[in-house]
């Protein structure tokens, strides 16, 4: 199915797409976190919190803040970070190093283009601009 008549399927099925997002978001909690019900691949899920979106089609998606037993509160790393200066070199260096802005394997800046390489690619009559 082409990404347009996705658009058009999901656009004109809102209700059926959240009914169907909603019973992922169940699956992916009760399957891969096995949230109260011991551990899940990434190990056992104390507590989480997902903030839902759209994304610019209509389409939703979740991110998921887990956290996993066994792992300080955030209190107690704001604590031990406040009173060690290495731990917390050490929690900003390890940071630094798993979150990134770029896109995987980002080659540099994209050259300009004159207005007329720019143009917006035209769409076939019967289908939906993304």
């Amino acid at each position: 199915m082409t990404s347009s008549a996705w658009a058009k399927l999901v656009a004109s099925h809102l209700d059926a797409a959240a009914v169907a997002f909603d019973l992922q978001i169940q699956a992916f909690i009760s399957i891969i976190l096995r949230y109260k019900h011991g551990p899940g691949i990434f190990g056992h899920c104390k507590v989480y919190y997902g903030m839902v979106e759209a994304q610019g089609r209509g389409t939703l998606h979740c991110h998921f803040l887990i956290w996993i037993k066994g792992n300080p509160s955030p209190q107690d790393l704001q604590d031990r970070m406040a009173r060690d200066v290495g731990f917390l070199n050490k929690m900003f260096e390890w940071l630094e190093s798993i979150i990134s802005c770029e896109l995987p394997h980002d080659t540099g800046p994209i050259p300009e283009m004159s207005p007329q390489q720019a143009e917006k690619p035209q769409c076939d009559v019967d289908e939906m601009d993304p």
